[in-house]
């Protein structure tokens, strides 16, 4: 029987490249001082800091209480640290976890911290803008010509966040050519939602973990953590990776609930009744009935705290129920899908789904997003084109400008790539900016924004 081992799923050894000559360190003290450190490295980065500037539901919102990407992932890593904990305390106790117990908690704490590191500017519309254009230039044969890979093509018409987040941990930030941020096995485990490249993803999800690109590191990773090969050309998760999962689910669930009611989108009476099923089913909301003279908000972040102290218990008792199928690779589902708050958690999602999400202000502004991130693409895919065609040093004036643009890292990175990667490039500029950047940035070369100075 196949089965993972802990021994090896909490590999402390650091990724390095195969481009490196440096080899590949463990720290010399500890378990909890590698992942902690793995922890450090992501929250000291840029892209970490740029969450900030990211939506998260609400794109560009006026309110400044409303959840960023960043925001949403301390939530994230916090939920997922004491899911961690108490998963390794009864492992522990049973007898099921012969390794440092703090590992477990401090690798999935690093995991969480960078779950959505890779999302672009406005969401899922960014994902899709960014898809969309490829989409578009590809089946006008304007990419054609060029891109005749098809693992290659793959990872522009299905590009997703979590692909583009494994590049950056790995590749474009910190030791661009070392690994990356360098972060142990252990912690790029755990944050691999998706292990398989893009000719391996489900075709109704389209959902994948790493580019072509980056798939000798994610072979290389994936080997010294011993993931199980299902056979179809993707592994079997990481264990802490369906804590991260949870984690994220957790808290996005309860605070999309609490932010839409804070922003008016919903009414008071269906955040209560969404809210309430879940925190009092648990008796995590016992003075509930005390509040009833509080304020509607604060009786709202009293259910939502409420619930999710409830999901967390819940995640935590599934993994320990699953933990023997989900090291022999057998469990595919979610914690929370098999919890007793599957309902709950269903319900939440359906209306979100058909209400939250559909928000007639919100969907403006994530229209007005789609429209910025396709007229950045095509001002820049249309200077790359030249830039393949002649050189940078035969661009036109226009194109020359659009050139100078963009930040020095960028311009050395297509100075030295070939054609796939110089779309590769293109895509980690503008997946990298904050939504206000790239509104910005697409108002000024619009001409909706020009600062021409003083006049008289």
């Amino acid at each position: 029987m196949t089965r993972m081992s802990w021994g090896k799923l909490l590999s402390r050894t650091r990724y390095v490249s195969d481009f490196s000559r440096q080899a590949p360190v463990t720290h010399p003290v500890s378990q909890v001082s590698v992942f902690l450190e793995d922890a450090e490295r992501i929250m000291y980065s840029s892209p970490f800091r740029r969450m900030q500037g990211k939506t998260q539901v609400h794109p560009l919102p006026v309110l400044d209480y409303v959840r960023t990407r960043l925001t949403h992932t301390i939530e994230v890593a916090h939920a997922g640290r004491i899911i961690a904990t108490e998963c390794a305390r009864s492992l522990k106790e049973r007898g099921d976890l012969t390794v440092d117990a703090a590992a477990f908690a401090d690798v999935t704490y690093a995991g969480c911290l960078a779950h959505d590191i890779g999302n672009p500017p406005f969401g899922h519309i960014g994902e899709f803008a960014i898809q969309t254009w490829f989409e578009r230039n590809l089946s006008e044969g304007r990419l054609t010509a060029r891109l005749k890979d098809i693992d290659e093509i793959e990872d522009f018409l299905k590009f997703d966040g979590n692909a583009q987040g494994f590049r950056i941990l790995t590749a474009t930030t910190g030791w661009r050519v070392a690994g990356g941020l360098q972060l142990s096995y252990a912690a790029l485990g755990t944050f691999s939602k998706y292990p398989w490249a893009s000719k391996s993803a489900p075709a109704d999800k389209k959902k994948f973990g790493y580019m072509a690109a980056d798939a000798t590191a994610a072979k290389k990773i994936y080997s010294e953590l011993g993931l199980i090969d299902r056979g179809d050309g993707r592994l079997c998760r990481h264990p802490l990776a369906f804590i991260v999962e949870a984690a994220d689910d957790i808290c996005y669930l309860t605070t999309d609930i609490e932010d839409a009611f804070r922003t008016k989108f919903i009414k008071f009476e269906s955040a209560e009744r969404l809210l309430k099923d879940i925190a009092e089913a648990a008796s995590h909301a016992p003075r509930y009935p005390e509040l009833k003279s509080a304020n509607e908000q604060d009786r709202i972040a009293y259910l939502r705290g409420g619930a999710v102290s409830a999901l967390i218990d819940a995640a935590t008792q599934s993994f320990i129920t699953e933990h023997d199928n989900i090291l022999q690779g057998k469990f595919t589902s979610s914690l929370l899908d098999v919890s007793k708050f599957k309902s709950n958690v269903a319900d939440i999602r359906n209306f979100c789904r058909e209400v939250v999400y559909k928000d007639i202000a919100k969907m403006q502004v994530e229209a007005a997003g789609y429209n910025i991130i396709m007229t950045l693409m095509d001002l820049f895919g249309g200077m790359l084109d030249q830039f393949i065609e002649r050189g940078k040093d035969k661009l036109d004036m226009r194109n020359d400008g659009i050139y100078q643009l963009m930040p020095r890292e960028f311009r050395e990175a297509l100075n030295q790539a070939d054609t796939y990667r110089c779309y590769l490039v293109l895509v980690d500029y503008i997946s990298g900016m904050t939504d206000r950047f790239a509104l910005d940035l697409f108002q000024k070369l619009t001409g909706s924004s020009v600062g021409l100075g003083r006049m008289g």
